[in-house]
């Protein structure tokens, strides 16, 4: 079985309460939606901590803070945003330890 390339990586962060869960259930709804009808290969991650504004990851790209609950559309743009970012970019050397970007055209 050939392994297949990771599209996006999403790492979600969330506390215990309503909201967290509620946000919880749209990213992973999200995520779902963006691997069946896009066929994106996602690695989903979710962490939870005490007292925090929940916030997510993609790509190591910065955090996303929610403020407010996000709408499925919302979150499954993001997804989809990061993914062209990941496949238009690719790292052609590393300075200082750290990896320098270019765009494929």
């Amino acid at each position: 079985m050939e392994d297949k390339k990771v599209d996006v990586y999403i790492t979600l962060v969330i506390g215990y309460d309503e909201i967290s869960d509620i946000i919880r259930e749209i990213v992973e709804y999200a995520i779902d939606l963006a691997k069946e009808k896009h066929g994106l290969s996602i690695m989903y991650r979710k962490h939870y901590d005490e007292d925090i504004q929940p916030y997510m990851v993609i790509n190591d790209l910065s955090p996303v803070v929610f403020d407010n609950i996000p709408s499925i559309n919302e979150v499954v743009e993001m997804i989809l945003m990061a993914a062209e970012i990941n496949r238009l970019t690719i790292p052609i050397g590393n300075e200082n330890g750290n990896n320098v970007l270019s765009s494929n055209f």
